[in-house]
């Protein structure tokens, strides 16, 4: 009778005795087992205690049923070095980023949220590091990224106002 693992360890074994090849190719193919079931990690994540979503996930926060269940199994699977956000169970999410009014973002590209939940860009800019930032050649001035050569309500500064049928050219009112 032909046996299959018996002739794979043979065409491994290249100088090996047979049992040394067997021994290689079982610890081989433990180690596979053992990566594939997950109990070879060294660093696992740690994960909110079930104590703590039990309390997060309260009935207070969370009526019984289907809302709890979503917001305890979300919290249980969530690393704690991220945060829980949202508001419902079945928009819980762990949040990679800032959680900013119940929506998780990042705070380092979000114009609503550049730098700090809340802080708002002005139309027209971009959050780039957590720093609003106006497109080359334009300035913020009131809350909107705006040309200074050629904007009559910010004529060569923030503020300086074209009167009596003047018009911006080149950040002079003419």
């Amino acid at each position: 009778m032909l046996n299959h693992f018996d002739e794979v360890a043979k065409s491994m074994a290249s100088g090996l005795s047979r049992r040394q090849a067997l021994v290689r190719l079982g610890g081989l193919f433990g180690a596979s087992c053992i990566g594939w079931l997950g109990l070879g990690s060294k660093v696992r994540a740690a994960n909110y205690t079930v104590a703590y979503c039990t309390s997060y996930c309260g009935t207070s926060t969370f009526p019984r049923g289907v809302q709890r269940d979503l917001c305890l199994r979300t919290c249980e699977r969530c690393d704690t070095k991220y945060t829980l956000c949202g508001t419902a169970g079945a928009n819980l999410v762990c949040c990679k980023g800032t959680c900013c009014n119940n929506r998780c973002t990042s705070t380092a590209s979000d114009v609503r949220n550049c730098g700090a939940c809340g802080v708002a860009c002005p139309t027209g800019a971009h959050c780039v590091n957590g720093t609003c930032t106006c497109p080359p050649g334009r300035t913020a001035c009131s809350g909107v990224c705006v040309n200074l050569q050629n904007n009559n309500s910010n004529c060569g500064h923030c503020g300086t106002k074209c009167v009596s049928h003047k018009i911006c050219r080149n950040g002079v009112c003419a």
